[in-house]
């Protein structure tokens, strides 16, 4: 099963990149018309989640507790001058993405069944390894989004 989720995480890391080839401060501020969040949003989020989830893989976190709050789970979308440069937020999505890909690489499998130290959904029996095929769907869910938004921003699709 690792190798699997291991390989899952490694494509949602590279089509992410694809979706953010191109991609300025400008474009990473656009929102859809009828409301909701941004490509800096989202790209904060799925920086924020995998700094979340380090520790746990024994890797350092990238952003100090709180950095990563105005990409939080139900936060509202970013008002103007709100969340990090493009730039900031480009280098902390692959300092984060990378390590957590070098902590998944190392996990001990035999840490699979371990209880979770946290659950997203709140489930009493969450295990190591239903939080990481939850945490794979989670990534997958907004690194879709990413591609939708570089729509939004005016640029063409990278996923052909």
């Amino acid at each position: 099963m690792k190798d699997v989720l291991t390989a899952q995480f490694a494509t949602v890391n590279q089509l992410a990149g694809v979706n953010l080839a191109g991609v300025r401060e400008d474009h990473s501020r656009a929102a859809p018309s009828s409301g909701g969040h941004c490509m800096n949003w989202v790209l904060g989020h799925l920086t924020d989640t995998y700094n979340s989830f380090l520790p746990v893989l024994g890797e350092e976190m990238v952003w100090a507790d709180g950095q990563g709050r105005p990409y939080a789970r139900g936060s509202q979308p970013l008002g103007e001058g709100e969340g990090l440069p493009w730039n900031e937020l480009l280098a902390a999505w692959e300092a984060a993405s990378t390590r957590f890909q070098q902590g998944l690489e190392a996990f001990d499998e035999a840490r699979w069944s371990d209880k979770a130290p946290f659950s997203p959904l709140d489930d009493p029996d969450e295990t190591m390894g239903s939080l990481l095929a939850l945490l794979v769907f989670h990534q997958s869910y907004h690194v879709g989004q990413l591609g939708l938004l570089r729509r939004v921003a005016g640029l063409d699709t990278a996923v052909k």
